[in-house]
């Protein structure tokens, strides 16, 4: 069975200011650059079964939290003669 290190990320979407350069397909709202109203999950598509690494993302409102589950393997030791 593989072990695994976590490693927790969380961030705040950016606000937006009075002298910002905005493009016409950006839409801010509520003051921020993005905002989910409905909560978002997207995954690297790694598996825990094969000892891959797993990135899992959760954006909901103005935040966004990951989580990277990182394989880690016991280094072999050779044993010399």
């Amino acid at each position: 069975m593989t072990k695994y290190t976590v490693t927790i990320s969380k961030c705040m979407a950016a606000r937006v200011c009075k002298n910002d350069l905005i493009e016409d397909f950006e839409d801010p709202k509520y003051g921020f650059y993005w905002w989910f109203w409905m909560p978002l999950i997207k995954d690297n598509g790694g598996r825990f079964k094969r000892g891959e690494c797993v990135d899992v993302s959760i954006m909901w409102l103005c935040f966004s939290f990951g989580f990277i589950f990182w394989p880690w393997n016991k280094p072999k030791h050779k044993h010399e003669d």
